[in-house]
C-alpha cells in the first residue's frame, strides 16, 4: 500500500468492531479498495489471535469504520444508537429431503434504517 493513496484520517483510524453474519456484500469499489489500498496485514494478524468468531469480524468491522472510508461502506450510526443490522444480503442453500442441495436463486437485501 501506498500511504500516499490513502488519506491521513485513514491511517490513523480506530477502527470500530463489529461482528455479523460470514456473508457480505461489497461494491466492485470496496474489493478493489480491499486488494489495491488496505494493507490489512496486521489487522488481520490481530484479529486471528481472538479466540472466537474471527471469522465475522473483519469485513462488518471496515463496512462500519467512518473514519476508514471504505468504498461502498455502511455507517456506524446504527450501532452507536443501539439498534443492530443483523444481515445486509442473506443468500440461502436448502436441502431436500432427498439430501439434494437446492440453491435458492433469490437474495434477500435490506438497507440498514436509523
Amino acid at each position: 500500500m501506498s500511504e500516499s493513496a490513502v488519506s491521513a484520517k485513514q491511517l490513523n483510524a480506530t477502527l470500530s468492531f463489529a461482528k455479523g453474519a460470514v456473508q457480505a456484500s461489497l461494491s466492485r469499489a470496496a474489493v478493489q479498495w480491499l486488494v489495491f489500498t488496505a494493507n490489512l496485514t496486521t489487522l488481520m494478524q490481530q484479529i486471528n489471535k481472538m479466540p472466537f468468531g474471527v471469522d465475522e469480524i473483519l469485513l462488518e468491522s471496515l463496512q462500519i469504520s467512518d473514519d476508514i472510508d471504505m468504498p461502498g461502506r455502511f455507517t456506524s450510526k446504527c450501532l452507536e444508537q443501539g439498534q443492530n443490522t443483523d444481515f445486509i444480503t442473506r443468500r440461502a442453500s436448502l436441502i431436500a429431503k432427498e439430501h439434494k442441495i437446492v440453491k435458492s436463486t433469490r437474495f434477500r437485501s435490506l438497507t440498514p434504517q436509523c
